[in-house]
């Protein structure tokens, strides 16, 4: 996924990039999901380190003073015998802000060695919406999400878990006859889905059916997922489906780029927006945007005079 990430972004970086197709290597599967071994030993507090630490800043004669906190038994004692020394170290301080800093560090430790040696105690908690976003094993799928021009989705075979969250991730999804759509995380690894697909496939296809492929990991062929409004096209036979979305992206590439990435941007926010006002203020914002542009005088000045438009081909 980092690789694919990475040439994501560089692809999006160059302007005359204008869209871009994700396809999988061979014909059996687009993708076929996370590594589950590699999955397997992944813990709470693994996520916590690979995400955000939690400081605490407290200054005084211009000095600050870092204090970091962490639920795992090492850091634990870490912290009880630095606020120790630290502790003892100010005790004489005439001031004994300081002192009474670091005593408290002590005393943290001190209780977070207490909790984690008392084997009936709950497992820890979970990480936080924030520390679990920052974790470096959410991050990749963060950045694809993020990218600027129309992302195509060629799907030939199973597009499993994660396989099938990201093709939900790109913005038109072109399916082979031979497409099968399924996440499996609920009834099979004991785990929900976790890049996107309880917020993304609800929205594409209602709540109660997406509950079904979640809770039940049942699978969709590509001729309901078109029913359905997941895909915008199958293609028949399947073997022509990377040529369908090639195709595809070569229309929206002849289109005026500028005007391509705010239709992005206000289609896409129909799903972030809270409420249809909000959306709709962020179409007219988006509307309003494109005129004065290069192409706003090419496309008008066209149309007026009866002739085919020659957009600009970078941006």
């Amino acid at each position: 996924m980092r690789d694919l990430t990475a040439a994501a972004a560089a692809a999006d970086s160059d302007p005359r990039v204008r869209a871009i197709v994700v396809t999988g290597s061979g014909d059996r599967a687009f993708a076929a999901g996370a590594d589950v071994k590699e999955l397997a030993g992944v813990t709470h507090d693994e996520v916590k380190r690979a995400g955000w630490r939690f400081f605490f800043l407290a200054t005084q004669r211009e000095k600050t003073l870092v204090r970091a906190r962490s639920l795992h038994f090492e850091r634990a004692q870490e912290l009880h015998r630095r606020g120790k020394k630290r502790a003892g170290e100010q005790r004489k301080s005439p001031r004994g802000v300081l002192g009474e800093r670091w005593r408290e560090m002590e005393r943290d430790g001190e209780r977070e060695n207490e909790k984690l040696q008392n084997s009936s105690l709950p497992p820890p908690p979970p990480p936080t919406p924030f520390q679990a976003k920052r974790s470096r094993l959410l991050a990749d799928w963060d950045r694809l999400s993020r990218v600027r021009v129309p992302l195509v989705a060629a799907v030939r075979g199973l597009a499993l878990g994660g396989g099938f969250e990201l093709a939900l991730m790109c913005d038109l999804i072109v399916a082979g006859s031979d497409a099968r759509f399924a996440l499996p995380e609920v009834p099979r690894l004991g785990v929900i889905p976790g890049m996107g697909a309880t917020q993304r496939l609800p929205r594409a296809i209602g709540k109660y059916r997406a509950m079904e492929m979640v809770l039940l990991g049942e699978e969709m062929g590509a001729e309901e997922a078109h029913r359905a409004g997941l895909v915008c096209r199958v293609v028949s036979p399947a073997e022509k489906t990377l040529a369908a979305a090639l195709e595809l992206a070569g229309g929206i590439a002849a289109s005026p780029p500028l005007a391509v990435a705010a239709a992005k941007r206000a289609v896409s926010g129909a799903l972030e927006s809270g409420s249809l006002s909000s959306g709709l203020e962020a179409e007219h914002a988006e509307f309003w945007a494109c005129f004065g542009t290069v192409e706003h005088r090419e496309g008008m000045s066209a149309f007026l005079e009866k002739r085919a438009a020659k957009w600009p081909t970078i941006v």
